[in-house]
């Protein structure tokens, strides 16, 4: 039997990494304020600013570059940065290190851990979308053999987030210095768990999605502001308010290793 049993609980899962939040909403407000103006201009030095892309009635009365060759170099120092971000929220929080100029030197390799984590992290996740179009662009194949072959390979696409949610304690772990390769203890300690963590991790993201669409929202449509000014607003809300998502993942994770690797 797992002793974590009774150490589980949906409810506390999903209501904690707010709690996290309130507790430390001054750290979050100034951090996330901080970083979401570092998107801000960001944007505005590699041309990919938000309205260009969501708002083609305000688009039209602000430059927009007609070439995305900055949107790569855009992507990556974004990551960049929400790596930074996710570090300080995690050590200053959870570890209470004091962040100085020789914080970045000493912790400059888990900054490198974390961006390449991230980027697993993403493209696993991706893997439904992958699926998806794989099976909308695919050619039938005469052969059943390699028909069958190919729709179990493209079933376990649409798989591999479930099973992921199992192992993002050990993000965490790689956030707190630890070892974050223990892919079989946390997979031994999370047996008989997937469906609560599948269903805490529902009710967060359909929070999430909920959440960045009502925000989103506002900035649709026209307005009497300068197309520059509502952008740079749009730009600021979207961004702080993917930072509360991420931070609400974090708080998660964090849990997540708390119950089944501490």
């Amino acid at each position: 039997m797992n002793d974590n049993k009774k150490k589980y609980s949906v409810v506390k899962s999903f209501m904690k990494p707010f709690w996290i939040i309130f507790d430390n909403v001054k750290t979050f407000l100034l951090q996330g304020a901080c970083f979401s103006t570092i998107i801000v201009l960001l944007s505005y030095l590699t041309g990919q600013k938000y309205l260009c892309f969501f708002n083609q009635e305000v688009a039209q009365n602000m430059y927009c570059p007609n070439s995305n060759i900055f949107y790569f170099p855009y992507i990556v120092l974004k990551l960049t940065v929400i790596t930074i971000f996710i570090n300080l929220w995690y050590d200053k929080v959870f570890k209470n290190i004091v962040i100085n100029k020789q914080y970045f030197k000493q912790y400059s390799k888990k900054f490198f851990v974390t961006f390449l984590l991230m980027l697993v992290f993403l493209g696993l996740n991706m893997m439904p979308a992958v699926s998806a179009l794989l099976l909308f662009f695919r050619t039938p194949n005469p052969i059943w053999q390699i028909e069958q072959l190919y729709f179990t390979i493209v079933g376990i696409g649409f798989l591999i987030p479930l099973f992921l949610t199992r192992f993002y304690g050990l993000f965490a772990q790689a956030l707190n210095g630890g070892d974050w390769k223990q892919f079989k203890a946390i997979w031994h300690k999370t047996s008989g768990y997937t469906m609560k963590i599948v269903l805490t991790v529902a009710f967060l993201s359909l929070f999430s999605l909920l959440f960045v669409v009502t925000v989103t929202g506002f900035f649709k449509g026209s307005t009497v502001l300068p197309a520059e000014i509502f952008n740079a607003l749009a730009e600021f809300f979207f961004a702080f308010v993917s930072y509360f998502v991420i931070v609400m993942l974090i708080n998660f994770f964090e849990i997540q290793k708390q119950d089944f690797l501490d």
